[in-house]
């Protein structure tokens, strides 16, 4: 089995460059997805508010939601989907482990 770190000596880019754009990617795609996934733990599904759930809980305590409260902006984002969170989430886990992975590479040299 070839070692998966020597088949970037074929690739136009070095390590760093590859690993870098890896991490940016990885991190653009899993923090979305993670964070839509604990949303609907929560309760906050595409269909509204799970029975029995924390987001049912939070929901009685408070009566009625206001606009633009914290719980709101869940709600919104549990019956998109995740996508309204996937976007500016996603870009900003891609900056953020893009920017710090090719920090470490620069520190390495």
């Amino acid at each position: 089995m070839p070692n998966l770190w020597n088949l970037t000596r074929y690739w136009p880019f070095g390590e760093a460059t590859t690993t870098t754009a890896a991490a940016g990617v990885a991190s653009g795609i899993g923090v979305p997805t993670a964070a839509t996934t604990m949303l609907s733990y929560l309760g906050f599904t595409s269909e509204g508010v799970k029975a029995m759930s924390i987001a049912a809980t939070w929901q009685s305590a408070i009566g009625n939601v206001v606009a633009d409260s914290s719980f709101a902006y869940f709600q919104s984002t549990g019956a998109l989907g995740g996508f309204a969170i996937a976007g500016p989430l996603g870009l900003t886990a891609a900056l953020v482990g893009t920017a710090g992975t090719a920090y470490y590479f620069h520190l390495r040299r």
